[in-house]
């Protein structure tokens, strides 16, 4: 009965494994034996670290079902040279002369997170950066004092554990930022249009600041119109988007149906915000447009098929702002189209579908945006 039951006993295979780190300014830390009597085991082996196991069986045949995450190099008949090459999880295999199987050994590779988190305590001492893994990847996450500090944590991370990088760091000066936007629809004349968009041909959506000379007057204009007012909180690392504009109505030719169609005739705005280093608290807005407008070829309306087209144009611009100072934002639907009479020609067909457009004004719309703290 002993007997067997010491068979039964040799017959399992002991993986042992020695590991080797790097504890501070030593050269190599202790060996440490690590003896399991199971047939699965799982081994952690940090990036471009290596192990060694050592089997109680000899073993005729290895084989590592990815060689992409760890490589093996036989030492003898019973250990394996095992390094870590990229994060991920593997499988090792030792088969014995007579091909039975002695074990499988789980390989995890990891980023090596304690170094990762000595080396940002270097780099910026004076930052609450946490660390933390997320299967293959790393999560950023704290609280870092400009937007600089965040990039350079990010980029640090990526040596570790390139393109597998989560920011999720806040910027403490940003988290406490409000952006209010008050959006009027408003009608000008044909002449305070056309001098509002001199020199911008290329573009529906101008962006004025106090600098600019139109801007008091503007603003002066505005308060006599209605308004939507929203406020924003402008955070680390998210957008802010809204549309701005209207819709035109539209005939659709769908077989032998015709259906109406609602376009968005303004822009899409997303804006986001960082701080600007030893500036005194101010913002370096990131504005994104995305202007939609109705093209118009020369068809007649009789030739529902294709009266409308839509043209989409991405621009962006940087602004840098003050706690307390404002911009405006203007969108002109089909604003360049400054071509007398064409113009108004174009404005005829939509009028032809949307009959809530009937006047000759222009209609433009205008976006005062104020930065302020948090009340």
């Amino acid at each position: 009965m002993i007997s067997q039951h010491f068979k039964s006993m040799a017959a399992t295979a002991l993986i042992v494994v020695t590991a080797f780190t790097i504890l501070g300014t030593t050269a190599w830390g202790d060996i440490v034996n690590v003896i399991q009597k199971s047939e699965e085991q799982t081994i952690g082996v940090p990036i471009d670290r290596a192990v060694v196991i050592e089997s109680a069986i000899p073993f005729a045949e290895l084989s590592i079902a990815n060689p992409a995450i760890a490589d093996f190099s036989t030492l003898s008949d019973r250990t394996v040279y095992i390094l870590g090459k990229l994060a991920g999880t593997t499988t090792l295999t030792l088969i014995d002369k007579k091909g039975n199987l002695i074990s499988n050994v789980q390989i995890k590779v990891t980023t090596d997170l304690n170094e990762l988190r000595k080396r940002l305590k270097e780099i910026l001492p004076d930052e609450e950066i946490k660390v933390r893994s997320a299967n293959d990847g790393i999560v950023l996450h704290g609280k870092v004092s400009s937007a600089e500090a965040s990039n350079k944590a990010v980029l640090l991370a990526n040596r570790y554990a390139p393109n597998l990088v989560s920011n999720l760091i806040d910027i403490e000066s940003l988290t406490s930022k409000a952006l209010i936007t008050q959006t009027y629809t408003i009608e000008t004349n044909h002449k305070f249009f056309r001098d509002l968009y001199t020199g911008t041909e290329k573009s529906a959506v101008k962006i004025l600041s106090p600098a600019d000379a139109q801007f008091s007057s503007l603003l002066l204009k505005l308060k006599s119109f209605k308004t939507k007012t929203k406020s924003y909180t402008l955070r680390p690392s998210k957008q802010i988007e809204f549309f701005v504009g209207g819709s035109v109505s539209y005939p659709h030719r769908d077989g032998d149906t015709i259906l109406i169609k609602n376009f968005k005739n303004g822009a899409d705005f997303s804006i986001s915000g960082e701080m600007i280093e030893n500036s005194d608290g101010a913002i370096r807005m990131n504005i994104g447009v995305i202007e939609q407008s109705v093209s118009q070829d020369e068809a007649i309306i009789s030739n529902i098929t294709n009266v409308f087209e839509t043209q989409l144009t991405s621009l962006r611009h940087t602004v840098d702002m003050q706690n307390g100072s404002s911009l405006i934002l203007i969108v002109a639907p089909n604003a360049l189209n400054l071509t007398p009479y064409r113009g108004e020609q174009a404005q005829k067909r939509i009028q032809f579908f949307n009959r809530k457009n009937t006047n000759h004004e222009r209609q433009i719309y205008a976006v005062h945006i104020t930065l302020s703290d948090m009340n």
